[in-house]
This record gives C-alpha cells, structure tokens and sequence, in this order.
C-alpha cells in the first residue's frame, strides 16, 4: 500500500490542476455520475467533530474514504484539522493507498472559493478580506489570487499578534499589500472569505461594499454562523451541494434559506413548488428573454418547497 506525504501531493498538483479537478467533480456530482452521500458526524467530548466521507465515480477504479478531525480548541491551528484519505481498488475492495488529507483538504476547499469566485465576482476585482488566519484563510487566498489580480488583501482575526504574523507571511509570498482590516476598511472590499468556527456573524451587513461576492467556508455546523441574516436573505446565494447545506449550512439554516433548483434550457425556466408563508403547489415557468412573466400552467399533487427541476433542448420540467 502506498503511502502519499502533504509534500508529496502539493508538489505533484498545481493549483490550476487542482481548480480544474475539483470543477469537472462538480459536473460530475450535478449529473449523478459521482455517489456523494451526505457524510457522517461525530462529536466527542473533547470538542472535536469526526467527518466521514464516502465517494465513488460511476465505472472507477478506485472508491475513496475521507476521515477528517476539526478541534477548534487546538491552540496549533495548523493541527485544528486533521485528516487522510483511503484509496480502495473497486474491483477487489484492496486498500490502495493512504493519501495525506490535510493538504487534499485544503486544495479542495481553496478550489472551491477559487471556482466560485472566477464564475460569480466581477472580473475587475482587486481587493480582498479574509476572516480567519488559519491552514484554510492561507489556501483561500491562494486561490483567489490565482483567478483574480488581487492588490490588496485585508486580514480579519481574533488574536492581533496571529494576524499581523499571518499578514506578514502573506504579503512576503505573494508580493501583494496586506494589512490588518478595519470595519471602514471592509466597505472597500470586492471580495470576501471567511474561513472561522465562529458561532456569530463575523461583522455588520451595513459595512459591506454594494455587490460584494462572499466565500462562506467555516459553517459546517448548524450552530454555526459567520454571516449575517441580512446579508443572506439580500443576496443571491449559490452552494455546492443543496443536500449538505440543508443539513450542516449554520448561515443558511440560520436564515431559514430555502434551498431549491430550477431548470432551463435558455428561452423558459421553471420553478415547482415554493414557500409564502407557507408551502404552495404552483408549477411556473419563465420566459427568460423577456423581463419576467411567471405563470402558472399547473399544480402539484401536494404543496412542497425545495423541489429539483430538469429540461431538455425543447423545455423544462
């Protein structure tokens, strides 16, 4: 059995192979090639939560197993998570390898915001705040750096040694102006990442720059909140998985988002389902190309929210 090192793994993949890897996964999970399932929790006593995470790709060879250690209470940060991966042949179920998850860890979720910020924020973007100065607020401006030309980096912690410390390192590795950010600061920000255990809104939606995109990493926990109600419920917000964030998303279950899909095929959209002050059985559709005309060509068999849609090249269901 192979055993693959942090340095071993950063050293073989580039961070656009990365970002390139982690965006073509989220194709395949959309379209139901990869069995993702929403992945196991454990707390123990001591203030850690176990993750578990199961994945195979439709005809692979291999099956995959994450486990994952967070301790917020590690006064390390660079230890608070802990994790590896186990490589399965899925012909004969023999373990393959052992892959050091800290670094798989941290490039999928730097992968990630780097996606959803290449896709999402204005092109012309070059400032960005970061909460949190952790493994994860590194990776995170790793990437965003990588898909935006960033100028200046503004740094948001809860102790002022740590940060200036992480600000320090930052600006010696990238070359760009980093400093330790302020509540007057945030409002000149383009772009925000947030990346902490925080269990309440990490600052005040009145400061925030109109049309600001925002990576929300740290909740994974429903008790668990980084941004505030007004922010979410004023925003367009976008997730990787509806299911997981249904179950763990702290911010939005906070916010009491409801989580749905729509479908189009270009011309029309349509939306099943909905929530006004309670759950309705109305069927709409959209005519993309015009400024908005719902309407309502049918009924569901009962009132549901939080329905999925599909289409093909003639219309959408």
């Amino acid at each position: 059995m192979i055993n693959v090192s942090y340095n071993k793994i950063k050293s073989l993949v580039s961070i656009q192979e990365s970002i390139d890897v982690i965006a073509k996964g989220y194709s395949d999970l959309s379209r139901g090639i990869v069995s993702a399932p929403l992945r196991t929790k454990i707390e123990t006593d001591n203030n850690s939560t176990i993750l578990i995470m199961p994945a195979y790709r439709s005809k692979g060879r291999y099956f995959v197993t994450k486990i994952v250690s967070v301790n917020n209470s590690n006064s390390n940060k660079s230890q608070m998570i802990s994790a590896h991966i186990k490589v399965f042949c899925a012909n004969t179920g023999k373990k393959i390898a052992i892959l050091n998850g800290d670094i798989i860890t941290s490039m999928r979720t730097g992968a990630a915001s780097g996606i959803a910020t290449k896709i999402l924020s204005n092109k012309s973007v070059d400032t960005l705040a970061i909460f949190g100065t952790g493994v994860q607020a590194n990776s995170q401006i790793e990437y965003i750096t990588h898909v935006r030309s960033i100028k200046r980096i503004f740094v948001y912690g809860r102790d002022l040694i740590s940060s200036k410390k992480f600000a320090k390192n930052i600006s010696k590795n990238l070359n760009i102006d980093v400093n330790i950010g302020t509540n007057d600061d945030l409002s000149k920000v383009d772009i925000i990442s947030t990346v902490t255990p925080s269990r309440n809104p990490l600052f005040d939606h009145e400061n925030l720059k109109p049309g600001v995109h925002i990576n929300a990493i740290g909740s994974f926990k429903p008790s668990m909140v980084e941004i505030p109600i007004e922010t979410i419920i004023s925003s367009n917000v976008f997730v990787d998985s509806i299911g997981a964030c249904k179950d763990e998303a702290g911010d939005l279950i906070n916010a009491r988002v409801i989580l749905t899909a729509s479908s189009s095929n270009g011309v029309r959209g349509v939306l099943p389902g909905g929530y006004g002050g309670s759950d309705v059985n109305h069927i709409e559709y959209i005519t993309i190309t015009t400024t908005g005309n719902g309407s309502d060509f049918g009924d569901l068999n009962l009132a549901r929210r939080g329905l999925s849609g599909s289409s093909d090249s003639h219309g959408g269901l």
